[in-house]
């Protein structure tokens, strides 16, 4: 029991070891689509806005778009 204890800690540390540590600059975790949610809906190339997500929408709104397309 004690062996496999040591096996899966060994095992884990060196992942650890493996793995390069994370990046310091922002830059490198965020893009510019990432940021776009705090500055309102991105514009496409088109001009015409995105799609609004769907995480803003209403649970009221969702039926009615799910009623429009049954009927």
């Amino acid at each position: 029991m004690v062996m496999i204890v040591v096996a899966i800690v060994s095992y884990t540390s060196l992942n650890f070891l493996a793995t390069p540590p994370p990046p310091t600059s922002m830059k490198l975790i965020f893009d510019d689509y990432s940021e776009d949610i705090l500055t309102g809906l991105p514009i496409t190339d088109d001009g015409e806005p995105a799609i609004e997500p769907s995480s803003y929408m209403s649970i009221d709104q969702v039926s009615q778009m799910f009623d429009d397309l049954n009927s």
